[in-house]
């Protein structure tokens, strides 16, 4: 089973906004996060276009766990306030975006 900690954002049927998130964070800007002093990177988002919404995911690298993305890189060990640092900067994240239904982090 994985665990993963990440941005998902709904673009209800707004393929336009979401392809706009995706090229906004095809460049990431920053490339990185930061939780305490380690620095963490993202991996590049996932767009899915299946079902009944369209769907980005932001994951960063290396905090869930067993996520395949991560393939055999060792986990962060992030505390809670770590972790909460992490998805306030995803969440900042989020407030580039334009068009979305509804997002969440964790």
């Amino acid at each position: 089973m994985a665990i993963c900690f990440e941005l998902v954002v709904n673009f209800g049927d707004n393929i336009d906004a979401a392809r706009s998130a995706l090229l906004t964070r095809a460049v990431p800007k920053p490339t990185t996060l930061t939780a305490g002093d380690r620095r963490i990177p993202l991996h590049t988002p996932l767009l899915r276009t299946e079902g009944p919404y369209i769907e980005l995911s932001v994951v960063p690298v290396a905090v869930g766990h067993g996520v395949a993305l991560d393939g055999a890189l060792p986990r962060f060990p992030l505390t809670a306030t770590e972790f909460t640092e992490l998805g306030n900067q995803l969440y900042q994240l989020l407030a580039t975006f334009d068009g979305y239904i509804a997002a969440r982090v964790g």
